[in-house]
């Protein structure tokens, strides 16, 4: 009876171990893109 007509969006956010996983990789993704993006748009040192 507890898992009939439960919503996958509810199974997803009732897990708290993939909730921190996922905080994690959007954290980690999100960090080393801005760093990357960063330092690929530095202006080149002059000569």
């Amino acid at each position: 009876m507890a898992d009939e007509n439960v919503p996958s969006g509810q199974k997803f956010y009732d897990n708290l171990l993939l909730l921190f996983i996922l905080g994690l990789v959007i954290m980690v993704v999100s960090y080393t893109g801005w760093g990357l993006w960063e330092i690929v748009n530095q202006p080149s040192l002059p000569k």
